[in-house]
């Protein structure tokens, strides 16, 4: 098993606790709930990621990383706007 994926799936609480931290500061009126869900979110998006990457041949890694580098951080961008296609995030 990679480092990299031992250390996401060995510390899952601390991982999700670490980011949700991240993100409260980034956006301090996000509720302990709304922070942990994202945080959940995001973590469980790594993971998957690891498991597709370890899976792909080696030729593939960088165009899985740029689909999967995109996804995420349009999700966390979306998460953070006050609006979204008209509707209200949060």
């Amino acid at each position: 098993m990679p480092p990299s994926k031992f250390l996401v799936a060995s510390h899952p609480k601390t991982s999700a606790r670490g980011v949700r931290a991240s993100l409260s500061g980034k956006k301090p009126t996000l509720s302990y709930e709304e922070a942990l869900l994202i945080a959940n979110v995001a973590v469980e998006t790594v993971k998957g990621f690891l498991s597709v990457i370890a899976a792909a041949p080696p030729n593939r890694r960088a165009p899985v990383t740029a689909e999967f580098t995109k996804m995420l951080s349009l999700y966390l961008e979306a998460k953070f706007r006050s609006r979204v296609a008209g509707f209200h995030v949060w």
